[in-house]
């Protein structure tokens, strides 16, 4: 199950363990799951934790380091708490769709404190992004900030609305660029999403 979306690893435990999963410790997990012969990839318990912590508190939306552990369990990556790992844009954005389906706040973005929104800005920015992904427009002004030319945002922000690089205001190279770079991240959301949706059939619609 090491490669199991994290709410499809956590809907599968709270069958097995029950509704008030959300309130039990981790290592609680992990011993009921082996009372039902299921003894799980590390990883696994750590994307069960992660959707556990979603529902029980807010830190994703206020410290930038836990919204980075969660990025990489939300990704199937094992997360190491001591130190500070590179995450990707679209990796980010296909958590924040997770965060978003299990906060229930009408638009997570608008929640997230300084931190996280300055840790996704510096990720945005150190790959290259004029612009930010769809899912990710809370932190356009951000970024715009540190870009050194935002007389561009505008003319892509078109080019990506209407998937056309021949608009006015910007050299077509850096339209077909930055499309190129936000089109990767839209279908990485959909192949992620599409995953998402099969894995959680027998447990709940997406």
């Amino acid at each position: 199950m090491s490669d199991t979306p994290a709410l499809v690893a956590y809907e599968a435990a709270r069958v097995l363990c029950g509704p008030g999963i959300d309130n039990w410790e981790t290592e609680s997990v992990a011993h009921e799951l082996l009372s039902h012969r299921l003894s799980l990839h590390d990883l696994t318990l750590n994307k069960i934790w992660c959707v556990m912590s979603l529902h029980k508190n807010r830190e994703v939306l206020t410290s930038s380091h836990v919204f980075q552990k969660i990025v990489l369990a939300l990704n199937n990556e094992m997360p190491n708490p001591q130190i500070d790992e590179l995450v990707e844009v679209e990796q980010v954005a296909w958590a924040l769709v997770v965060i978003h389906m299990e906060t229930q706040e009408e638009n997570a973005g608008f929640y997230f404190d300084y931190e996280p929104i300055k840790y996704m800005t510096l990720v945005l920015h150190g790959e290259g992004f004029i612009i930010t992904p769809k899912c990710m427009n809370f932190a356009q002004e951000s970024l715009t900030r540190l870009n050194k030319n935002p007389e561009l945002v505008e003319p892509i922000q078109a080019a990506y609305k209407t998937g056309d690089f021949r608009v006015p205001g910007a050299p077509a190279a850096i339209i077909k660029s930055q499309l190129a770079k936000l089109e990767r991240v839209d279908d990485y959301v959909h192949i992620m999403h599409e995953r998402l949706v099969e894995g959680l059939r027998p447990y709940r619609k997406v």
